[in-house]
């Protein structure tokens, strides 16, 4: 399995090569190791799946209670990733990363009018994640902005200030700077940062 997954790695570097119009190259970084893991207060894999379960309950529990609301999807996920990673020189560096997540994705509707409005609590760390930002709480929140949906009108078009919550704006950054530095979308000629090291985003 390792051997197909290299196989199919040098595959795509040779193609990504033969289609690149300038021609990049691997950083030294030596053969240093290390070890790096976020830490759990309440580790995931010691919290029963049976409250993981309730948790989820509760919270679509909260959200069919405000009147209006016509349905919700909630999930719960959590996963411990490790990740290794040998450099040609002999090094290996490790990481290992939990993470948790309560999304719901609630619906209302008035007539014909359908409106949908998510939300999410997660974070990396451990179960403890849930007490420092309640699913429940949020839930209702969300579900009484879906209801406000409902009776909104339409934004307005062109180009306009925005305010924007911080989650937002990370996402937003992430989207249009994040993968425009991507090196391999820079060499093949792919990304709007291509040639502008040095200026900043405000002058492209």
């Amino acid at each position: 399995g390792l051997k197909r997954c290299l196989d199919s790695a040098y595959r795509h570097a040779k193609g990504i090569n033969a289609h690149a119009t300038e021609k990049g190259g691997m950083a030294p970084v030596g053969g240093s190791s290390g070890k790096g893991k976020i830490p759990q207060k309440v580790d995931l894999t010691g919290v029963d799946i049976s409250k993981k379960k309730e948790l989820a309950l509760d919270v679509a529990k909260a959200i069919l209670s405000v009147k209006g609301i016509h349905s919700c999807k909630t999930n719960y996920t959590d996963g411990i990733v490790t990740n290794q990673i040998y450099d040609i020189d002999g090094g290996l560096k490790e990481g290992t990363v939990p993470r948790a997540l309560v999304s719901s994705q609630i619906t209302a509707r008035d007539g014909a009018n359908v409106v949908s409005f998510r939300t999410r609590v997660g974070a990396t760390g451990g179960f403890e994640i849930f007490s420092n930002e309640d699913p429940v709480e949020k839930a209702v929140i969300g579900a009484k902005s879906t209801l406000r949906l409902l009776k909104a009108g339409k934004a307005p078009s062109g180009r306009l200030p925005l305010v924007a919550d911080p989650s937002l704006a990370g996402v937003f950054a992430h989207e249009a700077v994040g993968h425009a530095c991507e090196s391999d979308l820079v060499l093949m000629d792919e990304s709007v940062l291509k040639g502008k090291i040095g200026k900043k985003i405000e002058d492209i």
